[in-house]
């Protein structure tokens, strides 16, 4: 903090410094502190997005929820149209399930500021309200647009699997990786596939994904699953080894990741039939979900 105060007094109009320590001070959980220095850069330059949307998120994370749309719609005065703020306001919306104005709200984006982007929320939300018919038609509106629209394919296949139609979700995913051939899309084909009894075709495409990237934390276990069911039991192995290596090297790193990764080892643990140690990683994977919730 600091060397955040000596930029301030050699140049008191530097707003960046107001919004790097607003960011300092949110990353801390000190929101009250953060929104007074966000304040001061919205005073030097009222066309200072991120300001608005921060403080907005300050607001929001504080409980304070009428407040922050309050900020945002300030924000949205001052910067009309502003594509950053109104996804802000939508995402607001969405985590209060209060999807009637996330609705109203994405009715705006289509009608005066991006038409397809304006849709594509539309589906989603629907989607959110269990109207799948509704987010069929739009998607398919969409489509007709752009054939190759790789989003909108991606959703009509995830949107097909929560209809258990496995066969449609196959097809339209396989559409998605032709075009784009990267992660997550890799990963989700190959695990359709294995769900549909295809493991010579999971294991092409999740040892696809694996090259990209090492792929997912659970991509080795997949890969191992299919491994064990088309009988290469050594290889499975070897994959379940390399997944808790993977593992633990993101540990090891203090890598930021949330409680899943130790049920991610415990699982892999099991797998090599370390049961004492995988159930020690399964109760740390409680134990961090018991303090998220507190």
């Amino acid at each position: 903090m600091l060397k955040f105060d000596e930029v301030l007094l050699i140049d008191p109009e530097f707003k960046d410094t107001f919004i790097l320590k607003g960011q300092t001070n949110e990353f801390l959980g000190n929101y009250t502190e953060a929104i007074k220095y966000y304040e001061f850069a919205i005073n030097f330059d009222v066309n200072n997005v991120l300001s608005w949307k921060s403080k907005a998120r300050c607001l929001f994370n504080s409980g304070f929820y009428e407040d922050s749309q309050e900020v945002l719609d300030n924000g949205l005065f001052y910067n009309e149209n502003n594509m950053d703020l109104l996804l802000t306001k939508c995402d607001f919306f969405e985590q209060q399930e209060n999807y009637n104005d996330e609705l109203e709200c994405v009715e705006y984006i289509l009608n005066n500021v991006d038409y397809e982007e304006g849709l594509l929320l539309k589906g989603h939300v629907f989607e959110l309200q269990n109207k799948s018919e509704f987010a069929f038609e739009i998607y398919n509106i969409l489509l007709d647009l752009n054939p190759n629209n790789v989003v909108v394919l991606n959703n009509l296949a995830n949107l097909y699997y929560k209809m258990d139609k496995l066969t449609d979700a196959i097809n339209y995913m396989g559409k998605v990786v032709e075009l784009d051939p990267s992660n997550p899309y890799l990963f989700i084909y190959a695990f359709y596939l294995e769900e549909n009894g295809n493991y010579e075709g999971a294991l092409k495409y999740i040892s696809k994904s694996i090259k990209k990237d090492d792929g997912a934390l659970d991509s080795y276990y997949r890969k191992g699953i299919c491994l064990e069911k088309l009988g290469m039991l050594i290889k499975a192995k070897k994959s379940y080894e390399n997944g808790l290596m993977l593992c633990k090297k993101f540990l090891d790193s203090n890598y930021l990741f949330d409680g899943n990764i130790y049920y991610m080892i415990s699982e892999y643990l099991m797998k090599l039939n370390k049961r004492e140690e995988a159930d020690d990683y399964y109760n740390k994977f409680l134990e961090f979900g018991s303090k998220v919730n507190m």
